[in-house]
């Protein structure tokens, strides 16, 4: 005032929509929303004997912060918690919507912190620490502070699950080792008490397994009626061309329609794996040409829907067979080296570890069977020599007549897998026989040829001297 007495008029506010004048403060007039952030100017007008004057001032409207909430909501915290484990995420609503950009603190101060947006442990916890908190954070921006807390239970943590249990063991294993053959008992290394009888023996053995000759098996009375089966056997075939040999069987199964059969056809080319429920045959059949000499692993698998067969932990061949239950085979005892129904389809060559599971193992299984083992090398053949030796042949004999048959001792053990040539037209090579070709009265006379054995690996070679 002029004259510096006290001011009796009136005062008016503008814009008269958003403040307006309460005794002599200037108020708002109504509520603020995000609509009004930003700088404003308003003002108030004094009128007093005629007189008006006026005066502005500059307000800023900002965004403030308006909850706090956290996820979990409710968490649970062991009592070997780590100083820095993360309790619940942080969440800031803003009045207009925006991000909250301003600060945040922990309380208890001393129990927990802020990291980031989240509320963490200040400290690690122990046992002591055990019951139920009310923990907080607050939010403070453009001058207005909210906070909001939850609930927080620590406790000892719950004991560790029992790991699941391992897999169920083969029902049989027959190693083929020379140390688990004893006479004519083959040993169960599953330890179920399956031993094996070896049946026109003996055996011999290699640098991995037993050699069976053609006429020799294994016979187990273990008899296998599950709705599931997995067979296995590692084997190194001398002689591809031998019928079709069951490495592992109980039954005809393609004939009869009951038990199993782990096979290959004759010449190497083809193979399968089949069960029976004594009505109807499942069977998975592969193509693949194997090679003599060379070891394999073979696992046919039944499962109660399909068949399936796998070669060096591939598989190679599956069939769709929900037959249930497999059916005792006519054998019915299985055998390791051909099938029991008939006296044919034997096995010439090697084979290890044979085992049968009256489960389905699956892939992963099969595969570390496979690479549990690291085969040896084709043999080299290290000797030769010749038995049933003829030294005189009349020189009417026919061609084909057998006048020595050779024996190739090879450096694995096990049976010689290669090939032999003679270099004398006189004498042709059949298998691991030396035969004579046509001969005439024009052949008298002594005669020499070179017999050598050819790979898998290496050679070795032997002179033989003839009169005819």
């Amino acid at each position: 005032m002029s004259d510096g007495s006290a001011f009796a008029g009136s005062l008016a506010a503008s814009p008269s929509g958003a403040v307006t004048i309460s005794g002599n403060k200037l108020v708002l007039a109504r509520a603020l929303t995000s609509a009004d952030n930003g700088m404003r100017t308003w003002s108030a007008a004094a009128t007093q004997n005629g007189v008006t004057v006026s005066g502005s001032i500059q307000v800023q409207v900002n965004a403030v912060p308006t909850s706090v909430s956290f996820t979990p909501s409710a968490p649970s915290l062991p009592d070997n918690a780590a100083a820095g484990t993360v309790v619940a995420a942080v969440s800031v609503s803003m009045s207009d919507g925006s991000a909250f950009t301003g600060m945040l603190a922990a309380s208890p101060s001393g129990t927990v912190t802020i990291s980031g947006k989240n509320l963490v442990l200040a400290r690690a916890l122990a046992s002591a620490d055990n019951g139920q908190y009310q923990w907080s954070a607050a939010a403070t921006q453009n001058g207005v502070t909210v906070s909001g807390s939850i609930p927080v239970q620590i406790a000892s943590p719950p004991p560790p699950p029992p790991p699941p249990p391992l897999p169920s063991g083969p029902n049989a294993e027959w190693t083929l080792t020379q140390a688990s053959v004893s006479g004519a008992t083959v040993a169960d290394a599953s330890g179920n008490g399956n031993a094996g009888t070896v049946m026109n023996g003996p055996l011999t053995f290699g640098a991995m397994g037993a050699n069976f000759n053609g006429q020799q098996y294994v016979d187990s009375a273990l008899t296998v009626t599950s709705s599931a089966l997995t067979v296995s056997v590692w084997f190194n075939a001398a002689n591809l061309s031998n019928a079709n040999p069951r490495l592992v069987a109980n039954s005809h199964t393609d004939v009869d329609a009951k038990g199993f059969q782990l096979m290959f056809n004759s010449g190497g080319a083809s193979g399968f794996f089949d069960v029976g429920n004594g009505t109807a045959e499942g069977r998975a059949t592969w193509s693949k040409q194997l090679v003599a000499g060379t070891w394999y692993h073979y696992v046919g698998v039944y499962d109660g829907a399909t068949v399936s067969a796998y070669l060096n932990g591939v598989q190679v061949a599956t069939a769709t067979f929900a037959g249930g239950a497999i059916a005792a085979g006519t054998g019915p005892d299985i055998n390791v080296g051909r099938n029991p129904t008939y006296a044919g389809d034997y096995l010439i060559g090697a084979m290890s570890d044979v085992r049968i599971y009256q489960r389905a193992l699956s892939a992963a299984e099969i595969l570390a069977l496979y690479q549990a083992v690291t085969p040896p090398p084709p043999g080299t053949p290290t000797a030769i020599k010749l038995i049933q030796k003829i030294t005189t042949i009349p020189d009417n004999a026919p061609a084909g007549t057998v006048i020595a048959t050779a024996s190739v001792t090879t450096s694995d053990g096990l049976q010689f897998a290669g090939y032999l040539t003679s270099n004398n037209p006189l004498f042709a090579i059949s298998g691991l026989n030396i035969v004579t070709a046509q001969l005439t009265s024009a052949d008298d006379g002594p005669q020499t040829a070179l017999v050598t054995a050819y790979p898998p690996q290496g050679s070795q070679s032997l002179s033989m001297e003839f009169s005819i």
